[in-house]
């Protein structure tokens, strides 16, 4: 549990690290290729190199090694210039117009939340900081960066969107699939294999063991006692399913049935014979709207944020002195 805790906490600090450049190297400051200048900042080679290889640590942790991976690397790559350019001028912005004072309450707060959600100690939290190559001050400096950039995004984008209770209901009542729980059913198994034997003698053994659960027998003991799969020793349980897990003839011997019941005939598989009871059915149920209320509204500001966000990007651009040196990598 803690190690799944410790990867999870590493993808947050590495999203972190690609959402927000660093601009500082190991080994102190140095004259540097210059590959763009934003205004009065410039981006160096060094900022380059760091936000691909942070872009690569990302794709890395979430496909496998192959050629998915080496194309969505090669996708993102383009995009990465323009990223530190857009942060460069949100950046600038944010401080031009005030709105980083008072941030560092914030920041701390941020820090001992995932602290907190993640159970560790300073300490600890540092050391995590230092896989990801990171040190706490910048990690400080890039939450700072990016509440101030939040904080301007907030102002002069978010805070000009509206979202009206009628567009919710909307939404909820076109798309009520995304917010049905499917079916679901706790299964026990009985089973029979085929493989290296007379079909006759292994149905006629399994036959036996269904009329022993007509007659009232317990299916975990009549399991223990004649089932040949893995689970025979848990009494046959294999756990909680739902439509479209299973193969289409047991499928639909397992959702015919209601809690309690035993299967009244035997399941013919590719593999022999099978017997099921249900020991727990979920019907298939809608969230009311009051539930997923939030979730639809932050889904709705996102689609009419991003084009927003994009005109004034945009406008920055344009308001801006932006140069990319030729020979840019």
């Amino acid at each position: 549990m803690q190690n799944s805790r410790l990867i999870s906490l590493g993808m947050v600090l590495t999203g972190l690290l690609w959402i927000f450049t660093l601009g500082q190297t190991a080994v102190g400051k140095i004259v540097e290729r210059v590959i763009a200048q934003v205004n009065e900042d410039v981006i160096t080679l060094t900022e380059y190199k760091v936000e691909l290889a942070n872009l690569r640590m990302i794709i890395e942790k979430e496909l496998p090694a192959g050629k998915d991976r080496e194309e969505a690397f090669e996708k993102k790559k383009s995009e990465v210039l323009d990223g530190l350019v857009r942060d460069k001028l949100l950046w600038q912005r944010a401080r031009e117009y005030g709105l980083c004072s008072n941030v560092e309450t914030e920041v701390t707060a941020y820090v001992d939340r995932l602290k907190k959600q993640y159970n560790l100690t300073a300490e600890q939290f540092e050391q995590e900081l230092t896989k990801e190559s990171l040190t706490l001050l910048a990690f400080r400096e890039n939450i700072a960066r990016r509440i101030c950039i939040d904080r301007l995004i907030g102002q002069f984008v978010t805070n000009k969107l509206t979202i009206t209770t009628e567009e919710i209901e909307k939404y909820y009542n076109e798309h009520k699939g995304q917010f049905t729980k499917p079916e679901e059913v706790d299964l026990n198994e009985i089973v029979f294999y085929l493989e290296g034997r007379e079909a006759a003698e292994v149905e006629a053994k399994a036959k036996a063991a269904l009329e022993q659960l007509k007659k009232g027998a317990e299916f975990s003991e009549i399991a223990k006692k004649y089932s040949e799969g893995p689970t025979k020793d848990s009494g046959g349980a294999i756990g909680t399913f739902k439509p479209g897990m299973m193969a289409p003839e047991v499928e639909k011997a397992a959702f015919a049935l209601n809690a309690g019941e035993t299967s009244p005939e035997l399941i013919r598989t590719k593999f022999g014979f099978q017997i099921l009871k249900v020991t727990r059915k979920q019907k298939s149920e809608l969230t009311a709207l009051a539930d997923v209320r939030t979730r639809i509204q932050d889904f709705l500001m996102m689609q009419k944020m991003q084009p927003e966000l994009d005109r004034f990007y945009k406008k920055l651009k344009e308001e801006s002195y932006i140069h990319i040196y030729p020979e840019n990598p």
